[in-house]
């Protein structure tokens, strides 16, 4: 498993850098969209323990689960469509971070599970806990959108009309120590584009 993310991480690193989006449109321009993290994590569990979503500005994003010794589960690569990133821009540039706490409830308390979502913007770096579902009501206008793609990646859809899938790796998602299979690598796109 640490192989396939390791080579996850690596494919991601190598990966071509696209100056045109795979449909042709316009990659966005002049986002103030910061570089986003969102997940859940659960204390003590059995299979997917915790899963992390990283989202940069430019739309590209890595979405995976862990299981309790952190092994992966699930691995997932790919792009946001223009649509689904001027959503989640639009959640973003209505929120006041400035009146968010950093812990909402006692997330994961009583095995409850936790949900948070950290924004990487220059030197004011912000991470916010709360309880599995019950997301603040500052946050839900974002989280909505950064639970829909996660969604999307967990399912491995590229057809769902929000993101594209460059990498999908399956892993163990059953807990029986073998990949189940379910491992999707696009061809990469021609060099140039």
């Amino acid at each position: 498993m640490r192989y396939a993310l390791v080579l996850t991480l690596l494919l991601a690193a190598c990966a071509p850098t696209r100056s045109t989006p795979p449909d042709g449109s316009n990659p966005p321009s002049g986002s103030d969209l910061p570089a986003l993290a969102s997940g859940w994590y659960f204390g003590e569990c059995g299979g997917d323990c915790q899963g992390r979503l990283e989202l940069d500005p430019d739309g590209s994003f890595v979405f995976e689960t862990f299981g309790w010794q952190n092994e992966v589960y699930l691995s997932v690569a790919g792009t946001l469509t223009d649509d689904t990133l001027a959503d989640i821009e639009e959640g973003y540039d209505e929120l006041d971070r400035s009146g968010l706490e950093s812990v909402y409830g006692c997330p994961d308390c009583d095995d409850g599970g936790g949900e948070y979502v950290e924004f990487a913007s220059g030197v004011d770096p912000l991470r916010v806990d709360w309880e599995f579902g019950n997301s603040p009501e500052e946050l839900k206008g974002l989280t909505s959108w950064l639970d829909q793609v996660e969604q999307a990646a967990r399912q491995c859809n590229g057809s769902s009309g929000l993101i594209t899938i460059d990498l999908c790796d399956g892993g163990d998602i059953d807990g029986d120590g073998g990949d189940d299979g379910n491992d999707t690598d696009p061809e990469p796109p021609p060099p140039g584009r």
